[in-house]
């Protein structure tokens, strides 16, 4: 019998949450690396296609226990961008 973490409904919503996270990471350094030249739904697109693949390799990598270390590592990368975002 599979566990909690093993569940579907765990995986889609540790997925939605790592989506979440890896977009506004995207969305960050975006706006750090080109202020000026991408924006709107330029920037937009380029995030949430980043942060699509980013999630699709990450799920497929990762199952179960490992997928939600996973998402708490890039949900403490997050916090440290927030904390040191100008």
């Amino acid at each position: 019998m599979p566990g909690l973490l093993e569940h579907q409904a765990t995986g889609v919503f540790l997925n939605a949450l790592m989506f979440t996270t890896h977009f506004l990471l995207f969305y960050f350094v975006f706006i750090s690396a080109f202020q000026e030249e991408l924006t709107g739904l330029v920037r937009l697109g380029f995030c949430w296609l980043g942060a699509y693949a980013l999630t699709w390799v990450c799920s497929y990598l990762a199952k179960g226990k490992a997928r939600l270390v996973l998402t708490i590592v890039f949900i403490g990368i997050l916090g440290i961008v927030f904390m040191f975002r100008p």
